[in-house]
């Protein structure tokens, strides 16, 4: 990411930034409406290999898988501002 080698479209970019994989590909894909990002922004970063579905935790969304990518250990708003 720091070379930014991808090409990413930027709402891509900070969709990627923001997958942490405490959401769900479903609340991820109102993320990225929100942003205005693609509707296959997901699929894309899935295919391109920069993001993987994790077995979902127990819980209430446990039949849907989490999303993960970049540094769990940083939050959404400091992995933006690493990124910027």
């Amino acid at each position: 990411m720091a070379t930014r080698s991808r090409k990413l479209p930027p709402r891509l970019r900070t969709l990627l930034i923001l997958i942490d994989g405490s959401l769900s590909a479903a609340q991820l894909t109102e993320v990225a409406t929100k942003l205005g990002a693609p509707g296959d922004s997901l699929e894309t970063l899935l295919q391109q290999g920069l993001i993987a579905f994790t077995p979902a935790e127990v819980g209430p969304a446990a039949d849907t898988p989490a999303v993960t990518a970049g540094r769990a250990d940083m939050s959404a708003a400091d992995r933006l501002r690493a990124a910027q």
